[in-house]
């Protein structure tokens, strides 16, 4: 009823700072979850709807992961929505809430793509986006979607150079051993 409907409200000013959206299945940080029972069944709750109940309450930020896969020893194997494509969601239907990638991994796209990206959801969401970037750790997703695994750490050194100089500068010209941008 109404009761539950001010408490909601009053649960995401007083606790929710961020959110984190998983997709594959809609679930909320066990914190989230434990907080609410009886309130909101996330269970049943679209990526939409969490995020727009979230954004109403007055959560500061939605982030999702950047994941393709997960494939741990003796659990079931989980698929994961698309981050970019998410987050693009995401800028559509919500209004002031940042949105965020917890954590971004350089070695499933382009660096120079993954700047334009970066540039093109920030300007649709009007300033919103939070980039957050790293190598990537699972190493079965690597395998299956034919991604490089090794040398991780200068890989992503590269990337960096890249992504930041296009996001700083509008410009980048560089080759190095794992990426390059001529030009660009």
């Amino acid at each position: 009823g109404g009761e539950a409907a001010g408490h909601e409200q009053n649960f995401w000013r007083n606790y929710g700072a961020g959110l984190l959206l998983m997709f594959g299945h809609v679930q909320a940080m066990l914190f989230y979850a434990a907080l609410l029972p009886g309130f909101v069944d996330l269970a049943s709750l679209t990526w939409r709807d969490l995020a727009l109940l979230a954004e109403a309450g007055g959560i500061d930020s939605l982030w999702v992961y950047d994941h393709l896969v997960f494939r741990m020893a003796g659990e079931a194997e989980d698929g994961i929505h698309e981050a970019w494509t998410l987050l693009s969601a995401l800028a559509a239907v919500t209004e002031r809430a940042e949105l965020g990638t917890i954590v971004l991994g350089t070695g499933f796209r382009p660096p120079a793509l993954t700047a334009k990206m970066a540039a093109t959801l920030d300007e649709v969401s009007n300033g919103r986006l939070i980039l957050g970037l790293g190598t990537g750790w699972h190493e079965p997703e690597y395998e299956a979607f034919g991604y490089p695994f090794d040398h991780r750490a200068s890989r992503f050194e590269e990337a960096f150079t890249i992504i930041r100089s296009l996001i700083q500068d509008g410009h980048v010209d560089f080759v190095g051993q794992y990426h390059q941008a001529r030009d660009c």
